[in-house]
């Protein structure tokens, strides 16, 4: 007989409602993620409890092949206004990068990160972390946990 482990009853919905709950902002496109990641996604939520709006980006090849990410449209809207035309970045390493970022219609907008994805050595797979710290020239702190 196979013991059924709790978290199997877990479907992808619930695993990104749970998240949601945790008030970390994910991008739509990000339900493609494999169960394992879903999974892994939320347990690095659950360890960082974060106090302060932040949103997650599971990295896909399409994010590495076109040197971008999308920025939710429930975080973009409610942090950003539409005037903002580029925003800082804080690595892991306390470098700010400044990055370029279009906004798209949907509300969301994508950050130019190549230089930035080079420097962190960002793969496919790695949960990318971003918190919002308020002040005047909008700046986004970069968490990464490897895949």
């Amino acid at each position: 007989m196979v013991e059924k482990n709790e978290s199997d009853d877990y479907d992808e919905f619930d695993l990104w409602a749970s998240l949601e709950e945790m008030g970390m902002c994910i991008a739509r496109k990000e339900r493609t993620v494999t169960k394992e990641e879903s999974r892994r996604a939320v347990k690095i939520a659950r360890s960082l409890r974060p106090k302060i709006p932040s949103f997650m980006v599971i990295l896909q090849s399409s994010d590495i092949t076109h040197n971008a990410v999308y920025v939710p449209g429930k975080f973009a809207n409610e942090f950003f206004s539409r005037d903002v035309k580029s925003i800082k970045i804080e690595d892991d390493k306390k470098r700010e990068h400044t990055l370029s970022n279009n906004w798209r219609r949907n509300g969301g907008f994508v950050l130019l990160w190549a230089k930035l994805m080079r420097n962190n050595s960002l793969q496919k797979g790695d949960i990318c972390i971003f918190d919002f710290v308020p002040r005047n020239d909008f700046l986004l702190k970069l968490s990464v946990f490897s895949g």
